[in-house]
């Protein structure tokens, strides 16, 4: 296994000029395009809060001090710039012939720098950031594979730290991560490092700090639990008759259809959250009700995000988790015209044609999951850069479920699984390494002379 990397490896400036060059071409297209505002939506990322604000505080403090959507569409552009690059880069830490290292740096450079990534730069809303820094964390993931220190790790937890403080789910989604990092530490450490006390320490602080604003803001879950249960419980018979035994106002399913079929100036989800009684049932149990309706119902926690469709003929594929991990954002197709005419596509890796890309994400989903299972003959890098993948895709699935789980309604399951619908990518291209790795260790060793 070639294991020239940094300066060594020539390719290394190669992809990196290359980073560049689209980093720089992306900046000057989209500083032409003009931003992209939902009237309900972007004007509350505005009011910057750290606790009981409608939006997390990291996202708030950033739009409220820029000021203006260019400047916005400008930092969203430059920083996932910066966090593409770097999860680019980031390949080369990895023990792996250098050709190979190349053409998957330059393939995470095309996902990255593709036009549905590039789109969501000139959007006023979470997206931009939320993908960047989850990308960012990744690139800390492949860091902390190769080099497994203390270093690497608060690394991983800073980043999770930014991923966290821009939108509410982050902030329990980070959990299961920050347990593992600990875990790690612990292990490998125990308490006779001070510096791994003190990452240990801030992980700790960390989970406490997200946790606890995550269950502090003021519009999400009351505003998500009035979407959740219009848009999609009320078409499942089963569903329905649980939330109105539950108190659930009939008069907010009213409400949304009035809303929805015309523009009255709010949008539906936002109109029966401010229902007085609607308010008086949410704020006497209504809050809990999302995690009560999953505990008593398994089929929607581990079946309806694959194929809510087996539920109710009002759904289709689109609707589960499939539909935003293959296609990426459903109304991309609406708002794309000024970008098309500046930015080419990536029918690879995000195909324009629905067919085409549930195929082609049934082939990204078929290929990790073959890394996962085979395990013929492996070395202990091998079995041990399995186990990464494996600890990616779950990570993947959990940012995917809880989305779904808590957010992702037909409406907007678009936005809201295209980090999973980007994790996949960067995890497919990742097991693509590692098996083409393992096929050219064979053909080597096969036609090495014997002596």
């Amino acid at each position: 296994m070639n294991q020239l990397t940094g300066r060594r490896n020539p390719f290394v400036q190669i992809s990196l000029l290359v980073g560049v060059f689209l980093s720089i071409l992306k900046v000057t297209t989209i500083s032409k395009i003009t931003p992209i505002i939902d009237p309900f939506d972007s004007p509350s990322y505005f009011d910057f809060k750290f606790v009981g604000g409608v939006r997390m505080p990291g996202i708030s403090f950033i739009f409220s001090r820029l000021g203006t959507y260019e400047n916005i569409v400008l930092f969203q552009s430059v920083v996932a710039c910066f966090c593409w690059l770097i999860v680019s880069q980031s390949i080369y830490k990895l023990k792996f012939n250098r050709y190979l290292q190349f053409v998957v740096s330059i393939l995470i450079l095309s996902v990255g720098f593709s036009s549905q990534v590039v789109y969501l730069d000139s959007v006023i809303n979470a997206e931009s950031l939320n993908t960047s820094f989850m990308i960012l964390f990744i690139a800390c993931s492949i860091h902390f594979f190769a080099k497994k220190s203390i270093l690497s790790v608060l690394l991983c937890v800073v980043s999770l730290g930014l991923y966290a403080s821009v939108k509410s789910i982050n902030g329990i989604t980070i959990i299961l991560p920050l347990v593992f990092f600990i875990g790690f530490l612990f292990k490998r450490y125990g308490s006779s490092r001070k510096f791994s006390n003190l990452v240990m320490i801030c992980i700790l602080l960390l989970g406490f700090l997200s946790t606890f604003l995550f269950r502090n803001i003021e519009a999400s879950p009351i505003l998500n639990t009035s979407a959740l249960i219009n848009q999609r419980l009320w078409f499942v018979d089963e569903w329905k008759d649980y939330a109105l035994s539950e108190g659930f106002p009939i008069e907010g399913r009213s409400t949304y259809l009035r809303f929805a079929s015309r523009d009255l100036g709010m949008a539906p989800d936002r109109a029966v959250s401010e229902q007085p009684d609607y308010k008086k049932w949410y704020f006497n149990g209504g809050e809990n009700f999302i995690v009560k309706f999953m505990l008593t119902h398994p089929e929607y926690v581990a079946i309806a995000p694959l194929a809510l469709s087996l539920f109710s003929g009002n759904f289709d594929l689109s609707t589960s988790i499939w539909g935003g991990g293959a296609k990426g954002i459903l109304y991309y197709e609406i708002l794309k015209q000024e970008l098309a005419s500046l930015w080419p596509a990536n029918p690879i890796f995000w195909n324009s044609d629905r067919s085409t890309s549930y195929i082609f994400f049934s082939i990204f989903i078929a290929v990790i999951g073959f890394t996962l299972v085979y395990s013929r003959n492996f070395s202990r890098n091998q079995k041990d850069f399995q186990l990464f993948m494996a600890l990616l895709i779950i990570f993947a699935l959990q940012v995917s479920y809880f989305a779904w789980w808590f957010g992702s309604t037909p409406s907007d399951i678009g936005r809201h699984q295209f980090p999973f619908g980007v994790l996949v990518r960067i995890i497919f291209l990742l097991s693509c390494l590692h098996l083409f790795q393992i096929v050219l260790d064979k053909v080597t060793s096969r036609t090495k002379p014997l002596n």
